[in-house]
């Protein structure tokens, strides 16, 4: 047995022979009966000892991606195909790919027997900010947004790690309509322009009402309620269903008191008390006519 890389064997007298030869990834090419009459040449070939490479896919938390598609030596599997047989030994390049990640690039890898990659894929994520103005073009610092699960402290209008797909967000601030979007796509970092309109003025209007001379009301008991169309939520609720409408006790007097926030013009209402009957049956009176009161300013 000669030492590595030394091919030349002397003073080999007449006869027959085995020999083997071996190196690193070649398959060991083994002769017998080779008979020696003169100085000779061999000329052998050997075959390159083939090896497969398997690729295992997972996201950040672990879970396997099913149809990733694999390059690997300038050959692409089919999507979830991850084994790549019949490799010899070498350097090779390798991408991994799948909607919704960041492509894995891998240079110079080498292969020196089977194996298995594990590929770790991070999802592809986007940065949606919103520019929040009024309707003159004049910025609002003060919004607090929800953009989907998340809402952000007031003015911080940058929402990062945002994976593509579809979202609800609403924009708020002191002083202006809410604005509402559904089913909102991102495919990208994208800047969202948001325009507030202003709230028109709000007064404080008090509304009293006296219970000293209803009879069967019990103020330790009964409440006393107002519905009225005074818009958004409170337009004409029936009364008892919504609790923001309930009058209060002012200190252990007989007298009920409601302030609401009420912009300019004119509204209908009127009192109920379960007291009374449930409902629009526990209503002061049925049906028209409506107590009536304009509103201007702030009033009692």
């Amino acid at each position: 047995t000669n030492d590595e890389g030394n091919y030349v064997f002397e003073n080999i007298t007449y006869g027959g022979y085995d020999y083997s030869i071996t190196a690193d990834h070649f398959e060991t090419l083994t002769v017998t009966g080779f008979e020696v009459e003169e100085d000779v040449t061999i000329d052998a070939e050997l075959d390159h000892t083939l090896y497969t490479v398997t690729f295992v896919v997972e996201d950040e938390e672990g879970s396997l991606i099913n149809d990733a598609v694999i390059t690997f030596d300038g050959t692409a599997n089919a999507a979830g195909d991850y084994v790549f047989a019949g490799i010899i030994h070498g350097m090779y390049d390798y991408t991994v790919e799948a909607d919704g990640f960041v492509t894995v690039e891998a240079t110079d890898f080498e292969v020196i027997e089977d194996v298995t990659i594990d590929v770790e894929m991070q999802r592809v994520t986007y940065t949606v900010t919103f520019a929040v103005e009024d309707a003159d073009g004049a910025e609002i610092n003060n919004a607090i947004i929800t953009f989907g699960d998340f809402t952000n402290p007031e003015g911080d209008y940058v929402f990062t790690g945002i994976q593509p797909g579809f979202y609800d967000y609403t924009v708020t601030a002191a002083g202006y309509h809410t604005i509402q979007e559904i089913d909102y796509e991102v495919t990208q970092d994208v800047i969202i322009p948001v325009i507030l309109a202003e709230l028109p003025e709000a007064f404080a209007v008090t509304f009293q009402v006296d219970m000293t001379d209803a009879d069967g009301f019990d103020p330790e008991t009964h409440e006393i309620y107002i519905a009225g169309g005074f818009g958004g939520d409170m337009d004409w609720n029936e009364p008892g269903t919504n609790p923001t409408l309930a009058l209060a006790r002012v200190d252990n007097s007989m007298i009920f008191s409601i302030t609401l926030a009420l912009e300019a013009g004119d509204y209908e209402y009127k009192y109920a008390s379960n007291a009374f009957g449930e409902g629009w049956e526990g209503a002061e009176w049925p049906g028209d006519p409506n107590r009536d009161i304009t509103v201007a300013d702030d009033m009692l």
